[in-house]
């Protein structure tokens, strides 16, 4: 459904995944500066009750030094954040949920491979000035009814640019 999230998987802090990202990228690039800084967390799921579809949606502000902004904001760390969210969901499931890849998308599974959770084509990645986004609709999985399948359902990471952040240091919104 255009605009709706759905994942099927709620409670994961995409905020967490993605400071650590680029918390370990400006690490390498800046030793001793000023670490990012994540805040106003935010945390809302609703169910549509005619269609049963999930809406969840955690979202965060970062601040993080505009010179190491700019040096992460390419396709390839919008991949890195990509796997980086796939990663936190194995960890924060003590390895119960495993992420597997193919070229033809994603599928989470419980332990091992024929009990697929839910399955993703291959990801979307939008990227401009100051917009980014990852998103993987749904394909099929236990957790997803017959109207979320094919494509019609999604879960996405979305990432904007903001003029807003202090001296030195940019603002996302993620």
């Amino acid at each position: 459904m255009p605009g709706k999230r759905t994942p099927a998987v709620a409670g994961v802090l995409i905020a967490a995944g993605v400071g650590a990202l680029l918390v370990r990228e400006r690490r390498k690039r800046a030793a001793g500066a000023e670490r990012a800084t994540i805040r106003d967390l935010e945390d809302s799921t609703s169910i549509d009750p005619d269609t049963g579809a999930v809406c969840s949606i955690q979202k965060a502000d970062l601040l993080i030094d505009e010179a190491a902004l700019q040096q992460i904001w390419t396709p390839m760390h919008m991949e890195r954040l990509a796997r980086t969210y796939w990663r936190f969901l194995t960890r924060v499931t003590l390895g119960l949920i495993q992420v597997r890849y193919s070229e033809h998308g994603r599928s989470v599974v419980l332990l091992t491979e024929p009990f697929r959770l839910l399955t993703f084509q291959a990801p979307e990645y939008e990227l401009d000035a100051d917009h980014g986004l990852v998103r993987w609709r749904i394909a099929r999985g236990v957790l997803v009814s017959r109207r979320g399948r094919d494509g019609r359902g999604h879960l996405q990471i979305e990432v904007r640019r903001s003029a807003a952040g202090e001296a030195g240091r940019g603002l996302l919104h993620v």
